[in-house]
């Protein structure tokens, strides 16, 4: 925990716990509505013309444009935007896979509205890698904020008076690269965690909250003042620490200090917006993908026949950063596949977790399997296939191509 550095200064820590969870149905809904990655939602349109539909026409492409560059610049750093490909109307005729009109207002010579653009995320990863420009190769699941406030009185999540969770509660997130969550505070919220437990990172107690709002990642932020606190209408300074796991854990440790407002509230709102923008900026300079060099890498996975293998090989063909897979040996038992993918090793076992695979490495070696259910216990790596035990044949004993590659 942070300590008061001076009179006046509210020190804040934060810890990120990842757990493994399925949303409830109570919280379908949230996880339905989080802004999805190759999605720009809310972009605004304000366009006039000699007619309403003219108008409307002018406003449409515009707003797609607009979407579009909105979309380069999220996966991409800001050193590289003068060199994104130009969001026109061909690019936007490329990439454009749907888009959604909504709060439209209409006069004889004014079209306004809001656009939800979605994308084709394949073909916006093939454009930036044409172009030569690093981009983000994986994105975390959302995470859900947990605002914890303790002073003289004690410690406190859902009671009142709670700045801190104020400050998250009332304000809207934009989409981003890493979508945030606030939950509403009501009755099962309460019988879910509570301020002790959430502070001491109760295990059962915040997968149950995950659980509810259909994310693994439980954001716990803890805001510490001492009793020389200044008035709410005093200027305050603020620090922020955190810690981050699981999804979350390519970014490690991360500081943002002095963050100074005119108020209480104003500065915990401030230092609510600097790690809603710290942390995507540092998950985007974690996960980029710098170049789009493909690189070869060679697992072993154990299988139970034909079926088993096809749904194995399935499941990697899907991971974002593999551009082939090929088939090396094969036996009834026992695959070796030749994966080829753009980004690091590291970043393609993250990725091939997001489909519920694993990819452990060692000596160089490299063993697939499936990821195991939760109550199941993951295998030992000496009880994988060895590199000395792998298959060496190119017999096809399932009927399958051996040199077959997509």
């Amino acid at each position: 925990m942070a300590k008061i550095l001076y009179r006046g200064c509210i020190a804040i820590s934060l810890a990120l716990a990842t757990m493994t969870a399925m949303a409830l149905e109570s919280a379908s809904s949230w996880a339905a509505a989080l802004p999805r990655t190759y999605s720009v939602d809310d972009v605004a349109v304000d366009e006039t013309a000699d007619s309403a539909e003219s108008a409307r026409q002018i406003a449409l492409a515009e707003g797609q444009r607009k979407a579009l560059r909105q979309l380069f610049e999220r996966l991409t750093f800001a050193e590289d935007y003068d060199r994104l490909p130009p969001a026109d109307d061909s690019a936007v005729t490329y990439l454009v896979r749907s888009f959604q009109v909504k709060e439209e207002r209409v006069s004889p010579t004014r079209y306004r509205a809001k656009l939800a653009v979605d994308f084709n995320a394949s073909a916006v990863r093939n454009m930036l890698e044409e172009a030569g420009i690093p981009f983000v190769a994986q994105v975390p699941e959302s995470v859900l904020v947990l605002p914890v406030y303790r002073d003289a009185a004690g410690i406190r999540l859902w009671e009142d008076p709670n700045p801190w969770r104020q400050a998250w509660s009332s304000r809207s997130i934009p989409d981003g690269l890493v979508p945030f969550q606030v939950p509403l505070g009501d009755l099962e919220d309460l019988l879910a965690i509570d301020a002790q437990k959430a502070a001491s990172m109760d295990e059962a107690a915040l997968k149950a909250i995950g659980d509810r709002y259909g994310t693994p990642n439980v954001l716990v932020a803890i805001v510490e003042a001492d009793q020389s606190m200044p008035s709410p209408d005093q200027p305050a300074t603020v620090s922020v620490d955190m810690k981050a796991t699981g999804d979350l854990v390519l970014i490690g440790e991360l500081a943002l200090p002095g963050i100074r407002g005119e108020s209480v509230d104003a500065a915990m709102a401030d230092a609510a917006d600097a790690v809603v923008v710290d942390v995507r900026e540092e998950w985007k300079n974690a996960s980029l993908l710098i170049g789009t060099e493909q690189t070869v890498l060679t697992a072993d996975a154990e299988i139970s026949g034909l079926d088993d293998y096809l749904a194995l090989r399935q499941q990697v063909v899907g991971v974002p950063l593999v551009r082939q897979v090929a088939v090396e040996a094969l036996t009834v038992s026992t695959a070796r596949l030749a994966i080829s993918h753009v980004g690091t090793a590291d970043q393609l076992a993250a990725a091939m977790s997001r489909q519920d695979l694993q990819l452990n490495g060692l000596g160089g070696v490299y063993f697939l399997r499936r990821a195991p259910a939760v109550d199941e216990a993951p295998a030992p790596m000496w009880e994988m296939t060895g590199p000395d035990e792998a298959p060496t044949t190119n017999e096809d004993p399932l009927g399958v191509p051996v040199q077959s590659q997509e």
